[in-house]
């Protein structure tokens, strides 16, 4: 299957992060349906689903505990792990490299993400979605709080992602 990049561009207000949200089946869906590979969303349960169809939102909310356990928390879910059974140690083993690919290295991932700034957080966000290796990834903005120079590595990570399906 030919993997797809889209972007949605608007002006500010008119609802591109709850078109996302509503995708990630974050939001409720007031008419119409969405279908995933032509499975209706009615009958895929929505802890499947977002598995499947991942969003990292434009701010990010910092999780509780360590950035480590943030990064690998979605491994720790049931429907994560009936998808992928080995899914948090290959998670665990594919982390330095996604980090070091969104300039991240360095951190010192046992302090509370708390502690981060809103541009680690939201490459922390990514990583967390790109170690998930969805079907379908929703980026709300991801780069807003990003320089030029960081802005280009978050851009060739999700390349990458869309040139290799995960």
């Amino acid at each position: 299957m030919a993997e797809e990049l889209f972007f949605l561009k608007g002006a500010s207000g008119p609802g591109k992060t709850a078109l996302l949200l509503t995708l990630a089946r974050l939001a409720t869906l007031e008419s119409g349906a969405l279908e995933l590979n032509g499975v209706s969303h009615q009958n895929i349960s929505p802890e499947d689903w977002r598995c499947r169809v991942c969003l990292s939102p434009q701010t990010p909310p910092p999780l509780p505990g360590s950035a480590r356990n943030a990064l690998l928390a979605p491994f720790d879910f049931k429907a994560q792990k009936k998808r992928n059974s080995s899914g948090r140690q290959k998670a665990k083993e594919r982390l330095n490299a996604m980090l070091k690919s969104l300039d991240l290295q360095g951190l010192d991932l046992e302090l509370s993400a708390h502690e981060f700034s809103g541009g680690e957080m939201a490459r922390l966000s990514l990583a967390r979605a790109l170690l998930c290796e969805p079907e379908v990834l929703l980026l709300d903005e991801p780069a807003s709080q990003l320089d030029n120079n960081t802005t280009a590595l978050v851009i060739a990570a999700i390349e990458k992602f869309a040139q290799n399906g995960g």
